[in-house]
């Protein structure tokens, strides 16, 4: 049924879930919400490029593991004249993210 797509609520065990923590887990976490599926880590600077940060938000749309289940979204920034000013950044990164959060889930389903 289509309404219960609508409600759906992210079961602690739901392997998504566990992947896109594990995924996460080098990454300072802002807010990490299992009834909304939604994880959103802090900023995060490499110390080989000081002048340029990221932000990284998942989202998960169901309990499938699949593509249309998962929403990634990578938020790049650059320091220009001492202000942060958001930049496109390349979808093969997000899609990484994505596939990799996928391959585990698939792992830990078996």
């Amino acid at each position: 049924k289509d309404d219960e797509q609508d409600n759906f609520v992210v079961s602690y065990n739901n392997p998504l879930w566990k992947a896109s923590l594990e995924a996460l887990s080098n990454f300072p976490l802002a807010d990490v919400d299992a009834k909304s599926g939604l994880i959103i880590t802090e900023w995060y600077t490499s110390e080989k490029k000081p002048t340029e940060r990221y932000k990284i938000t998942v989202l998960l749309l169901s309990p499938q593991i699949n593509s249309e289940s998962i929403k990634v979204s990578v938020h790049r920034q650059i320091i220009k004249k001492n202000r942060w000013v958001n930049k496109n950044i390349d979808s093969k990164k997000m899609l990484a993210i994505e596939r990799k959060i996928i391959e585990r889930a698939v792992e830990l389903n078996l």
